[in-house]
């Protein structure tokens, strides 16, 4: 039971019991944590749907977004900062040691030694090398770096500095007022960093828990889709290139009682896992119920917020949709070999069945 796992030590993914040192491992190894994923990945998916309409400013009119779904096959990709939960795509860095570590780091590209770690010599070397050099575009050394991101990051950083040391406000220094908000910026880019970057769909792996269909199809008034990821499965090498990048990025949630702190700060290929898994898929273990499976894609890659998802095979609609509303449903799916199906409440249990319509 979900309710008797220790979630300090334990995480769930797809239903499964797994402890945290597992999860490390996973995190260590994209080889065998996208494996595991791979074939562990549902034949059939669900997502809910509130059958409601919305104001459409461009056009000039209600569109039930819902029906549109199901009309084109199309998903809407959310940004994270629109989720209910507060700390959905959120990750922990501390703030002291983010400092730190940027405040050596920059020291390091400049050439600054700082053999006791003090991030008050470090700052008072990097305040006397503005003081003393007006020209700072003439001024900077690269030869500490040894990439050409690290160049960039280097200029960036002082460009930075040199602005914020010209804002007209009243601080005792503002060299070091400027270091500081420029380290700031960096803290705030790595907090936000998944959820500026990617867009994400939520599913889930069942369609007859009661909550969701509370929560997510408007009171039981709306309706739940369920797409057949059978073919994409079995048949994964006959798949387009976008059709492989959407299978590829379908993950379940990571559902913990614990938020582990980021301490490699740079974001890039090496850390993604690490930091994909702590973040963009990790959640507060109250929300194991839903048993999501989310599907998380490159904002640069997707402007609209849309894409086309896998067939669709069946509709489910809830126990409190009006007939009239199950009649449009019916009318726009007509044709298409798609099951539909109807919501009953169970007389003895709490549990929903489902009819199929004829």
């Amino acid at each position: 039971m979900v309710n008797n796992i220790d979630f300090m030590n334990y995480n769930l993914i797809n239903r499964k019991i797994i402890s945290n040192e597992e999860l490390e491992q996973l995190i260590n190894s994209k080889e065998k944590f996208y494996l595991k994923v791979f074939y562990e990945k549902p034949e059939t998916i669900f997502k809910f749907f509130p059958n409601t309409s919305s104001y459409n400013k461009e056009i000039k009119k209600d569109i039930n977004y819902s029906h549109l779904a199901l009309e084109t096959n199309e998903i809407y990709l959310n940004e994270p900062s629109n989720f209910n939960d507060p700390y959905d795509c959120g990750i922990y860095i501390d703030r002291e040691k983010h400092w730190s570590y940027f405040i050596n780091y920059y020291a390091k590209l400049m050439g600054i030694e700082n053999k006791d770690n003090s991030k008050e010599l470090l700052i008072k070397k990097l305040k006397n090398f503005f003081n003393e050099n007006s020209d700072i575009e003439t001024s900077i050394n690269f030869n500490y770096c040894h990439t050409e991101e690290e160049r960039l990051r280097l200029s960036i950083f002082i460009y930075k500095i040199r602005n914020y040391s010209f804002e007209k406000i009243s601080v005792p220094d503002k060299i070091c007022y400027a270091i500081l908000k420029a380290l700031n910026d960096d803290f705030l880019e790595k907090k936000n960093n998944l959820t500026d970057k990617f867009l994400i769909s939520c599913l889930t792996a069942e369609k007859d828990n009661i909550l969701m269909w509370s929560h997510y199809a408007n009171n039981h008034k709306g309706f739940c889709i369920e797409y057949d990821l059978s073919e994409a499965k079995y048949n994964y090498l006959k798949l387009n290139d976008e059709e492989k990048n959407i299978f590829n990025n379908l993950f379940p949630v990571v559902y913990s009682g614990t938020r582990k702190e980021i301490v490699n700060y740079n974001f890039n290929g090496d850390t993604f896992l690490f930091w994909y898994l702590l973040g963009l898929l990790r959640k507060y273990h109250v929300w194991s119920y839903e048993k999501e499976w989310r599907l998380t894609l490159l904002k640069q890659e997707y402007p609209n917020h849309i894409i086309k998802f896998f067939p669709i095979k069946a509709v489910y609609c809830g126990c409190k949709m009006p007939k009239e509303e199950i009649k449009k449903i019916k009318e726009i799916i007509r044709g298409k070999n798609i099951d539909l199906y109807i919501s009953k409440i169970e007389e003895d249990s709490y549990k929903l069945k489902f009819e199929l319509s004829k």
